[in-house]
């Protein structure tokens, strides 16, 4: 079971690897923080995204918790199926050309 800290977590982990930046930014302090999370304030209208991106970020970063997506909900969100897929189809072409033993 994931909690809706896990899915926070995940999402600002797949933000860094994606932009190379934090979400929110970093430097200010604890309450203007928490009131940039909970206006969904994030980095993201700069960011020339993918709009199915941009929506599963604003599914992760949604402060209501009962409201946020759930790990299960974001396994079938769109953008990952799709990266999924791709992955999956190179994997496959790599293990389908023939390799030398030499």
């Amino acid at each position: 079971m994931a909690f809706p800290v896990d899915v926070w977590a995940f999402g600002v982990m797949t933000y860094r690897v994606m932009s190379g930046d934090y979400p929110f930014p970093s430097g200010t302090d604890r309450r203007r923080l928490l009131k940039l999370m909970d206006k969904k304030r994030f980095r993201l209208k700069d960011r020339d995204w993918a709009p199915d991106l941009k929506d599963m970020f604003q599914k992760i970063f949604e402060p209501n918790i009962k409201v946020r997506a759930t790990l299960d909900q974001l396994s079938t969100h769109p953008w990952i199926s799709d990266e999924y897929n791709k992955v999956e189809l190179k994997v496959s072409q790599e293990i389908a050309k023939p390799h030398s033993d030499t």
